[in-house]
């Protein structure tokens, strides 16, 4: 469950010195509200901000000090230094599995191949170390100042990642 709650904020959250919100899909933004509750007995406050997008937003200083100490995730903006926190890099399989599949529903999209987005290019190296790391081919592009992970593979990829990692979105 933390390692997918990394992948929500990485992609799609922020912390501040007294809160911690994640914004999105409103299934994803409940599962990161679930989880939130079940690691750190913090329910949260759901907001829907447009038909589409709904905001998750957790009053606690303890939880952003520990996600920035422990994992070294940002306090406030991130886009463009955002990066994997290193413990991922010698998690189970399952625990980055997680991550993936949280990080990709949130920023990511699937057509003739996967491919997740940042501002980062870090965070676009490490995604690609980390899919290298679970069997997964991946090329790196750079386009209007966006870089991307893709991973390779057409079809018979895209099933792969499906049965292996899956995804928490309803559509």
């Amino acid at each position: 469950e933390l390692s997918e709650l990394l992948g929500y904020i990485i992609a799609d959250g922020n912390l501040s010195k007294n809160r911690m919100n994640v914004s999105g899909k409103p299934e994803l933004v409940e599962r990161a509200q679930a989880i939130t509750e079940s690691l750190f007995g913090k329910r949260g406050v759901l907001q829907k901000t447009t038909e589409k997008c709904w905001r998750l937003d957790v009053a606690c200083q303890t939880i952003p000090a520990l996600l920035k100490d422990t994992f070294g995730i940002h306090i406030g903006k991130k886009a463009f230094i955002v990066k994997l926190p290193k413990q991922l890099f010698t998690a189970s399989t399952e625990c980055k599995k997680a991550f993936v599949r949280a990080y990709y529903d949130c920023d990511g999209s699937v057509g003739t191949n996967l491919r997740a987005f940042s501002r980062s290019k870090q965070m676009m190296e490490d995604l690609a170390a980390i899919l290298h790391s679970l069997c997964f081919q991946t090329s790196y592009k750079i386009a209007n100042g966006m870089h991307y992970c893709n991973i390779l593979g057409g079809t018979a990829t895209i099933l792969k990642y499906a049965q292996e990692i899956g995804s928490a979105r309803a559509d």
